[in-house]
């Protein structure tokens, strides 16, 4: 508590200032505090009292806070009048990763193509970035030279232990969901053969209109059915990597049935999200789905 007051009396001594909370969760929520209570709650409750002093003290202080959890804030924290505007951050898409790459990276690399780096790297945060720049420099470094695009590419790149076997079997997979959903008209934002938890690669197909018919959902489920086709034609047969593929094409065509009234009955009797969970008891429309896959 002393040094919450501390922070809020420096405020208004410095005003006009801005104030900034960091890791705001870290007060827990009074609603949910069981161990402790009798030691938390006059925290937060001193700190909601100096909030409000701040504010009223109407000296030119902007308070601003910053939480990865901020439903787990004390509610009383986000009041109207305390810190009541709320603007969600998320994670930097491609161009704006390369940005944030080129302004850690200073002078070095001035000439570099970072679009490739930032591709990689994408769903990252901006403090990953700001790793990745280090770990760069770091083994340039230890080498006794000047920094190169590919320090900061293998820094980025996760290692990679799979055979060349195998990394062929995944870029045939990937490959044919891309070349067939240009083939049906579809955008692909891109493709990538890094594993990110169960997935061995992934392929990133542009969504179509938020209401669409039912020969838009059939393609769909074509690109998705593309990477088992190529297992079977391309590859060495089915394997268990198409699963997400599979769960995501049954998903789709069962809905067209029991969800958006496209197959059959205009009955809508679940969520489209959900509708693959009737399959486990629904025999017939288990059938009926596995024929149309």
């Amino acid at each position: 508590m002393k040094e919450s007051n501390s922070f809020f009396n420096n405020l208004l001594a410095r005003a006009p200032c801005i104030g900034f909370i960091d890791e705001l969760d870290a007060l827990p929520s009074r609603m949910e505090v069981m161990q402790r209570a009798d030691w938390w709650q006059p925290i937060i409750t001193n700190v909601l009292l100096r909030i409000d002093a701040v504010r009223a003290a109407g000296t030119g202080v902007v308070l601003l806070a910053a939480s990865n959890f901020p439903d787990q804030v004390d509610p009383a924290l986000r009041q109207l009048g305390r810190l009541d505007q709320t603007l969600t951050i998320g994670l930097p898409g491609e161009t704006d990763l390369a940005a944030i790459l080129r302004s850690h990276l200073g002078a070095d690399l001035p000439d570099s193509d970072l679009s490739t780096a930032a591709r990689i790297g994408l769903e990252a945060t901006g403090a990953d970035a700001a790793g990745w720049v280090r770990a760069a420099r770091q083994r340039a470094r230890s080498e006794d030279r000047s920094l190169r695009l590919d320090d900061l590419l293998d820094s980025i790149r996760p290692r990679d232990d799979r055979s060349p076997e195998f990394l062929r079997l995944i870029a045939l997979h990937e490959a044919v969901h891309a070349v067939v959903a240009r083939r049906l008209g579809q955008r692909v934002a891109r493709v990538s053969m890094l594993a990110t938890g169960d997935m061995a690669g992934s392929t990133e197909i542009i969504c179509g209109p938020s209401a669409p018919t039912a020969q838009q959902i059939d393609d769909h489920v074509i690109v998705l059915l593309a990477g088992r086709a190529a297992d079977l034609v391309l590859g060495a047969g089915p394997h268990a990597g198409a699963v997400q593929d599979l769960r995501s094409a049954t998903r789709l065509v069962a809905a067209k049935r029991v969800s958006l009234g496209l197959v059959g009955p205009l009955c809508s009797r679940v969520d489209p999200d959900e509708a693959d969970r009737l399959l486990s008891y629904d025999l017939a429309l288990a059938d009926a789905v596995e024929c149309d896959l």
